[in-house]
């Protein structure tokens, strides 16, 4: 929004010099004026370059940095483990993104996820809510060699999986128990579409992959839901659909690991990072 404000700034001064040139035209020098006026501008222009003009400091005005720990797990149909990395997710707010603190945190093995949205189903990421899946393609993610110690991990049973013969559709019923907030990404795979599921089915209408975010407070009993899916060929014995969990431990009661800490440690002071500890598991059913 600054940057809209300076343009909007620039051109309101243009559009009032007319009026000014007037007033100007009454001085004795009127071109002394018109010198000391970009003067001005030039000398302005170069103290907002130095640390006079840097935009945050750590007691008014910070720079927000929005991060996940990450760990994420890709199983196979099969139940194979296809990838397992920990790391830190990136939403930047800031048009600066990570310039301001790059000279004291190690980034050299930062990258956008762009590519990876393109791959995987929601960049195979813990994407956290509705603002963040639509500028996913803006967020960045720094692997870490050392695995992420969360304080738990959301737990997805199958509870029934039943196939209708009439209506040709496969049911798949579950039981999720974690965290206070978790999302659900759905993503049919070719030729599969769901055909319904204990959500709005409003939402269905709209193109996969779907994102469900659930919340509860003190009542922390398991959520069931199931999900129904129709395929033109009525083979449900083979991949249908990709289940993506993740879990977000927002509370600071949950205490971060050693490597996080020691992170966080070497952003500078005028960085207010917003930071939780999240997991991602992706399923094939």
């Amino acid at each position: 929004p600054d940057l809209y404000i300076a343009i909007l700034t620039v051109l309101g001064t243009m559009l009032s010099m007319g009026y000014l040139i007037l007033l100007l035209n009454i001085f004795n020098r009127p071109k002394l004026v018109f010198l000391i006026l970009p003067a001005v501008t030039l000398v302005i222009a170069l103290i907002a370059m130095t640390q006079i003009g840097f935009p945050y400091r750590p007691a008014t005005n910070v720079q927000r940095v929005n991060l996940q720990e990450v760990r994420r797990v890709f199983y196979e149909y099969d139940g194979t483990v296809s990838r397992n990395e920990s790391g830190y997710l990136f939403d930047f707010q800031d048009r600066r993104k990570q310039l301001p603190f790059a000279p004291y945190v190690d980034l050299e093995d930062l990258y956008n996820i762009s590519d990876e949205c393109d791959k995987y189903m929601m960049c195979g990421m813990p994407i956290f809510n509705h603002r963040t899946t639509k500028s996913r393609r803006q967020a960045s993610f720094l692997p870490r060699e050392v695995p992420l110690q969360l304080p738990g991990v959301p737990q997805l049973t199958l509870v029934r999986k039943s196939i209708n013969t009439t209506t040709e559709t496969i049911r798949f019923e579950f039981e999720l128990e974690g965290p206070s907030h978790m999302s659900i990404f759905v993503q049919p795979l070719e030729k599969v579409t769901v055909s319904g599921w204990s959500f709005l089915p409003d939402m269905l209408l709209r193109e996969p992959p779907f994102h469900v975010y659930f919340s509860y407070g003190k009542i922390s009993t398991p959520l069931t839901f199931y999900i129904g899916l129709k395929k033109e060929n009525s083979e449900f014995e083979e991949p249908l659909m990709q289940l993506g969990i993740s879990g977000h431990y927002i509370s600071f009661e949950h205490e971060r690991d050693a490597e996080t800490k020691k992170f966080l440690a070497t952003f500078p002071p005028y960085s207010y990072i917003m930071e939780w500890p999240s997991s991602y598991e992706r399923y094939i059913f």
